[in-house]
């Protein structure tokens, strides 16, 4: 009954085979969501993460739909969780008007737009009934981080000089986040209403990406409507987290 995965810090007991035929089949099913899943599903059963039973694990309806619908199709998904890339084929994806209101400098608009256009920009979503975890990569974010519970408010402190950004994040459920920022910006107060939703459109699953910013201080806002794919190799945070690990084996190696 007990057979946990080792690769997700679970100790390995017997039966292992039956979770080595399932992961063969995940080569599209990117660790966040898994881990995601035994967390889910370990509160489900009252258990940590290190006694969840891989059979109750898999037993989900939910769960094992998710598994279902990535095994039989990569272009689709059934909930926000997972990495997805920025559709720069489907206009629009410029953020120019977003750094207009915030009265950002336009040179740094125009580095900025030409960031995103030679280098990806990827989201990597992990989120439950408690809480949502999201690291963003691209040219201006460098795996930054935002990690919330639900509906509770948070600080945080931003440089230069210590400012305050404040968010609450909101979930309708597995297909939906919402992320409301207000932070005082070199140009005055900002609001930003992130909303997060999942979209089915034919064979393919896209993330739509609302933002409406207002600057307080002079009334101007924009709303910008940004579409992202489903992105299923290694998250680029996980392939720089292993290239690490291995630059420090290697290291230790040669130093015994």
């Amino acid at each position: 009954r007990n057979a946990p995965l080792r690769r997700f810090g679970l100790k390995t007991k017997k039966r292992k085979t039956h979770l080595r035929y399932i992961i063969s089949h995940l080569k599209n099913f990117v660790v966040t969501e898994l881990y995601a899943g035994i967390l889910e599903e370990s509160r489900k059963f009252s258990l940590s993460v290190s006694k969840v039973s891989a059979i109750d694990l898999f037993r989900s309806p939910r769960f094992l739909a998710r598994i279902h619908t990535e095994m039989s199709d990569p272009n689709r998904r059934s909930d926000l969780n997972g990495s997805w890339i920025l559709d720069k084929t489907r206009e629009p994806w410029s953020m120019n008007n977003y750094l207009q209101v915030m009265n950002v400098d336009p040179m740094a608009i125009e580095a900025h737009e030409k960031g995103e256009k030679e280098h990806d920009t990827i989201h990597t979503i992990t989120m439950d009934q408690q809480r949502v975890r999201i690291v963003k990569r691209s040219r201006v974010n460098n795996d930054l981080v935002v990690d919330l519970e639900f509906n509770k408010p948070h600080e945080v402190f931003i440089p230069p000089g210590d400012r305050p950004k404040r968010s609450l994040a909101t979930t309708r459920g597995p297909n939906h986040l919402e992320i409301k920022n207000s932070m005082q910006t070199v140009n005055g107060l900002a609001t930003v209403v992130d909303t997060k939703e999942l979209v089915q459109e034919a064979n393919q699953s896209y993330l739509v990406q609302n933002l409406i910013i207002r600057n307080e201080q002079n009334g101007s806002s924009c709303t910008t409507r940004r579409f992202f794919l489903p992105y299923n190799k290694t998250p680029p945070h996980i392939e720089a987290q292993q290239l690490a690990l291995q630059q420090q084996q290697q290291a230790a190696q040669q130093a015994s």
